[in-house]
């Protein structure tokens, strides 16, 4: 743990796919013509104070094509 605020701060970015279709799970057809191709990127950008452990998030979504 720091000694003051905002001496050591954690910075994350998470990159999660989107889902356009239901996938063979729900289908129960592994043949693969349910892939979600092209449907782009949401990235969640997150910041941890390693003293406080106050956090903070931000949705940056968009899309392809």
């Amino acid at each position: 743990m720091s000694a003051a605020p905002g001496e050591i701060i954690h910075i994350a970015i998470k990159n999660l796919a989107p889902f356009e279709r239901v996938g063979h799970r729900i289908t129960g057809d592994p043949s693969g013509t349910y892939k979600s191709r092209g449907a782009g990127w949401d990235f969640v950008h997150l910041c941890i104070d390693d003293h406080s452990r106050l956090d903070g998030g931000q949705d940056c979504s968009f899309s392809q094509g």
